[in-house]
């Protein structure tokens, strides 16, 4: 019954930790594109200013 019990303690933090991680790959991937963006912005940015 202990083991049954720790078995399925241990599977519900597993769900958390797959879901935390894809929440994680995911503010990632957003926080790269907005890099990108931020630099193709300066770059134009730059270059109307003459520099």
């Amino acid at each position: 019954m202990e083991f049954k019990l720790a078995s399925s303690e241990m599977g519900k933090h597993g769900k958390e930790l797959d879901s935390l991680k894809l929440k994680s790959d995911s503010l990632t991937k957003q926080t790269e594109l907005r890099r990108q963006k931020v630099k193709v912005l300066e770059g134009a940015h730059q270059k109307s200013v003459g520099n």
